[in-house]
């Protein structure tokens, strides 16, 4: 028994002697590989800035329904009011619209550039605000969705893409969204859902058609 302990322990002392030694000073072993964080998702957004009740019914308003107009956008209750507002325009807006905010604006939501001397003002779904004098009103009415967002969203990126990111079609008046803090037009509203599938392909798409 006294031969098996000692021998044991001479097999100890052998392996004490082989192993690495540690010193506190000695750098720390490197992490074991992590996998990489995934990319952070793009947020695919339509905002509105709407009348909450329907101003011929008093109904409250639906965000799917809504007529264009001269004033911009009438959100509506139902379909069959949609004729009424079309009838009498002025009065349908200024009932869904009875305040008005004024807004000192410096850029031209229109241009992106700053306004010069010769400007005119112009109301869109109760705001209040200047354009150039140079044609910028009428593509301000024509886009109206797009012209509020970039008034009071400023720090929008408008890519200013000219194709549909879905379709390649040309992009029409008032379809769009915003991936993230990027504003990408569209050939349909209805191809916001499938901006969604896939934010970040929609994005380097719509900027291959983008001014250079």
């Amino acid at each position: 028994m006294r031969s098996l302990a000692l021998s044991a322990l001479a097999l100890l002392a052998v392996a004490a002697l082989h192993a690495p030694t540690v010193r506190a000073d000695d750098p720390p072993a490197p992490a074991a590989p992590t996998e990489p964080a995934p990319a952070a998702q793009l947020d695919v957004t339509v905002p509105t800035w709407g009348n909450a009740t329907c101003p011929i019914m008093g109904k409250p308003s639906s965000e799917a329904l809504y007529v264009d107009v001269k004033f911009g956008r009438i959100y509506i209750c139902c379909p069959p009011c949609a004729r009424k507002i079309r009838a009498e325009p002025a009065t349908a807006y200024r009932a869904a619209y009875p305040t008005v905010t004024h807004l000192d604006n410096k850029i031209d939501p229109v241009t992106g550039q700053a306004l010069g001397e010769k400007t005119v003002s112009v109301e869109i779904q109760g705001y209040e605000f200047k354009v150039c004098a140079d044609g910028c009103e009428a593509k301000a009415r024509e886009n109206s969705q797009i012209t509020l967002v970039h008034l009071l969203m400023p720090d929008v990126v408008d890519i200013r893409n000219t194709r549909c990111p879905i379709d390649g079609e040309p992009v029409v008046a008032n379809a769009f969204c915003l991936i993230g803090n990027n504003l990408v037009h569209l050939s349909s509203q209805k191809h916001v859902a499938q901006v969604k599938e896939n934010p970040a392909a929609a994005l380097a798409k719509a900027r291959e058609s983008a001014p250079r």
